[in-house]
């Protein structure tokens, strides 16, 4: 009865022993499975990131652009502006010296 008993604790122990190396196994298979699945969200996310970046940096771009778009409409219409300006004081300043040089040379 006692080598029964040696005999039934002795394959427990083998049945034990080939659990844990089954587990041990699937712990294995686990890991690597979750590791590949974290490298996988790894690329994911840097592909997430990639594309906001390529998004906020065109939008930036987008919206510089628009400003020196009216910063240059802007620049146009103080130019226009200041040559309009500047031809009426030419020409009035034109007017006024032929007057004088006028008075100079025909006094009346």
């Amino acid at each position: 009865m006692v080598m029964e008993k040696v005999q039934e604790i002795k394959k427990s122990e083998e049945k034990a022993g080939a659990i844990i190396k089954s587990a041990e196994d699937n712990a294995a298979d686990i890991a690597s499975s979750l590791e590949s699945k974290i490298n996988e969200f790894k690329d994911f996310k840097e592909e997430q990131i990639a594309g906001e970046i390529k998004k906020y940096r065109e939008a930036g771009d987008k919206e510089t652009e628009a400003k020196i778009n009216a910063l240059r409409q802007e620049y146009l219409h103080k130019l226009t502006g200041l040559k309009e300006v500047s031809e009426r004081k030419v020409s009035s300043i034109s007017e006024s010296v032929w007057k004088e040089i006028k008075k100079v040379l025909m006094p009346q």
